[in-house]
């Protein structure tokens, strides 16, 4: 993450080559920046940090060189994203500009963090989640010249429960997203799943019952399963050859 109230990259870079340095080996990828592009977020993404979208170009490039120099080519380098419609599409040309080709060519992927029907009603919920997809891939990449070949991960996807938010429609959310990321992987290039998360944060305090935040979990906070987590779990089972090496929690 960064988070530099002065705007650091160079100090960012830093960091992150030593993290590279020690635990480099034993990644499968590693994601620069939290978020980036959500500018007016909250403190705890990286989205509103002063020279973010500098530390996101130049942490890419930097992380890809230090991969290689450690030799490690398998080690995927990549960035994430929230959805970006209106005004924040100009994220994307931003970057582009930013990184032109050298950046494009750095990329091994990049992340999208979606929840559909979770901040707003989706009265389909595989047609909302297919067309945030879609237009990542149609629209979204390619304004900051970043190619088909590149693949979309699902860094984050989830659905809290609460008071008015059943664990049954969680389940049935979790389903109908993961099966239409499933069906479309090979079509828009989806190589990885990230279900967000394994365990509530605090299912039980009545200060945080209600607060969507502290539940996204697959499991209660003491570690009880919801429903969701035996659909997750027979997804990967029973239907997906190679889920394994695609599916995973966060």
């Amino acid at each position: 993450m960064f988070q530099s109230q002065n705007g650091d990259v160079n100090g960012f870079l830093k960091f992150m080559k030593n993290l590279l340095q020690e635990h480099g080996p034993r990644l499968y990828s590693i994601q620069i920046t939290e978020e980036a592009n959500f500018a007016h977020g909250p403190d705890c993404i990286d989205g509103p940090w002063p020279r973010v979208l500098e530390a996101l170009v130049e942490g890419v490039q930097a992380a890809k060189e230090e991969a290689l120099s450690l030799g490690l080519p398998e080690l995927r380098i990549g960035f994430n994203t929230t959805p970006t419609f209106g005004a924040a599409s100009e994220f994307w040309t931003t970057i582009g500009n930013l990184g032109g080709k050298n950046f494009v060519r750095a990329l091994d992927y990049v992340g999208l963090d979606f929840f559909p029907d979770t901040f707003r009603p989706a009265a389909d919920v595989r047609s909302a989640a297919l067309g945030v997809i879609e237009t990542m891939r149609s629209t979204w990449l390619p304004t900051a010249g970043i190619p088909e070949s590149v693949p979309i991960h699902i860094a984050e996807h989830g659905w809290p429960t609460g008071p008015d938010r059943s664990e049954h429609r969680q389940a049935q959310v979790f389903e109908e997203v993961v099966r239409t990321v499933m069906e479309a992987r090979e079509r828009l290039n989806l190589r990885r799943y990230t279900a967000f998360s394994l365990r509530d944060l605090e299912s039980f305090k009545p200060e945080h019952v209600a607060d969507i935040f502290y539940n996204f979990g697959l499991m209660r906070s003491d570690y009880t399963p919801k429903p969701a987590f035996e659909t997750y779990r027979r997804l990967i089972a029973g239907h997906f050859a190679d889920a394994e090496r695609f599916a995973s929690n966060y």
